[in-house]
């Protein structure tokens, strides 16, 4: 009994990462972002939260342009964020300045194909994927940004979404900038890929919700392998308020029936309609639900209710936070946690729950992710060093308790 505890390694639950506990992460705009931190560069929460506040005030704080329909903010902060995070936790090259580090990660190159694929039944860390939009005529689905490169086998089922193949040979920094250039907001990422020059918008443009992209890859990755996910978590930014829905509400007094003013107002609502349309992705959650009949298996989502409907892409009000006055953004990551406190502690809503309770489907999504991970530390081997990142804390990066 003794000798077979001393085999084990010994591992400190909460001193694991998120990434010890997904195969996957995808994420579009900031969730981009997000699977960036928490996947490629195997990050804490903690961290990544400190990151939030941290490059927030600098990307927020300061107004490139007032000018409508003209860019908002510059650029370079959240690459130079980037780059810094990159070269902290570098394990390849001495003084480090996080410019040069690829996305994606290496892979041995396949004698029968000549090229580079996963394996997703041999040793393998946690991968990453960032959605984003590139101008091309003959893509009417999100571009992606792999960690792993990826090519669709003659028998992939036909019902799954094509997306582009490989992994295109771009920094970290790079595909982050890529993932968040929101129209309006940030000007978009202008690259050479393969001798030509390419650009890339906020994936949000063609997929808001990557859960859609997430099981198609899967279907794809593990064709013959597996029927279903063990769990696909899918985490939104807040229900959007389809009260009016594309429809003006009706101008209060004597003017709110003149011909030209209720012809100005309809106009208006189906714009913000639209941009309700783009930040938002429960539309794709009920294709996903429908899929996997319910949220009582392997899929589940969660997304705020109720308090982020009017929370502009930018809002970064200064005020209180955890008892210190006049916080840069204060005010809006107060409001953030209250009302993701609200969500979690709520009861069961019919109006927008169809299974469980939000504080039901993260218990529930928890122990799922915690037993997976502890099946793998059973059975051990090359492959369970390899997805902590055993080899990756030999070369520097302090990724392991033991």
């Amino acid at each position: 009994m003794a000798a077979s505890v001393t085999k084990r390694k010994a591992f400190v639950e909460e001193e694991l990462l998120p990434c010890h506990y997904f195969d996957f992460m995808y994420g579009t705009s900031t969730g981009g972002l997000i699977a960036t931190m928490l996947g490629r560069l195997r990050m804490t929460t903690t961290e990544c939260l400190e990151v939030y506040r941290s490059v927030g005030n600098e990307l927020f704080g300061k107004k490139k342009s007032s000018i409508p329909l003209a860019t908002k903010y510059y650029h370079e902060p959240l690459e130079k964020a980037v780059q810094d995070i990159v070269g902290k936790r570098c394990h390849e090259h001495e003084n480090c300045d996080g410019k040069a580090d690829m996305h994606p990660f290496e892979f041995d190159i396949d004698p029968t194909t000549g090229r580079a694929s996963l394996n997703v039944s041999g040793p393998r860390v946690c991968q990453s994927c960032c959605l984003t939009a590139t101008h091309d005529r003959n893509l009417s689905e999100a571009y992606l940004l792999r960690t792993y490169p990826h090519y669709y086998s003659e028998t992939a089922p036909n019902w799954i979404t094509r997306y582009n193949e490989g992994a295109e040979p771009l920094k970290i920094w790079e595909v982050t900038r890529a993932t968040s250039a929101a129209p309006f907001y940030f000007k978009m990422l202008e690259v050479e890929v393969d001798g030509q020059y390419r650009s890339f918008k906020d994936g949000g443009i063609r997929e808001n919700n990557p859960s859609g992209a997430a099981l198609s890859e899967f279907h794809s990755l593990y064709e013959g392998l597996s029927e279903n996910p063990a769990l696909l978590l899918s985490v939104g930014t807040g229900r959007p308020d389809h009260s009016q829905d594309g429809f003006a509400a009706a101008w209060p007094g004597p003017f709110g029936n003149i011909p030209f003013i209720r012809t100005a107002l309809e106009k208006r609502a189906v714009l913000q309609n639209l941009l309700i349309k783009y930040t938002e992705g429960e539309k794709q959650h009920a294709q996903m639900r429908e899929h996997a009949r319910g949220e009582h298996t392997w899929y589940k989502r969660l997304n705020v209710t109720d308090g982020l409907q009017d929370m502009s892409l930018d809002d970064w009000v200064k005020g209180e936070w955890h008892e210190q006055k006049d916080v840069p953004g204060g005010a809006s990551l107060t409001r953030m946690e209250k009302v993701t406190e609200a969500y979690l502690s709520r009861d069961f809503d019919p109006k927008v729950d169809t299974y469980a309770p939000p504080s039901t489907m993260l218990q529930q999504a928890a122990e799922k992710l915690v037993r997976q991970r502890r099946a793998r530390e059973e059975e051990g081997g090359k492959r369970w060093e390899t997805f902590v990142g055993k080899h990756l804390s030999e070369r520097g990066n302090e990724d392991v308790v033991s």
